[in-house]
């Protein structure tokens, strides 16, 4: 079984049931929720009959932290904006 630790760690193993509780009464999967919200930035879409602009707001989560690829090119034609995790959106890319 996973161990948890008393603080909310996105290191945590993903829990596949989501009424697993911490030892604090707290479900896991909420405290993973609200730790991937803490990961998102801004971004705009503008679209026109000929273009579409993405536009994402650049920052880290912390002074060592360095800026993880948020907007990210398919193909000429198709481009993706991740909010959250970068690593729960791999998958699409």
């Amino acid at each position: 079984p996973p161990s948890y630790n008393s603080t909310p760690n996105l290191n945590l193993s993903i829990v596949s049931s989501n009424t697993v509780f911490l030892p604090q009464g707290r479900l896991h999967q909420v405290e993973y929720a609200l730790e991937a919200v803490k990961q998102g930035s801004a971004y705009v879409g503008l679209r026109n009959k000929t273009h579409v602009l993405l536009l994402a707001l650049k920052h880290s989560t912390g002074k060592l932290a360095s800026y993880q690829k948020k907007l990210i090119r398919i193909d000429g034609h198709i481009g993706i904006a991740i909010a959250g995790l970068t690593s729960d959106a791999r998958v699409l890319s």
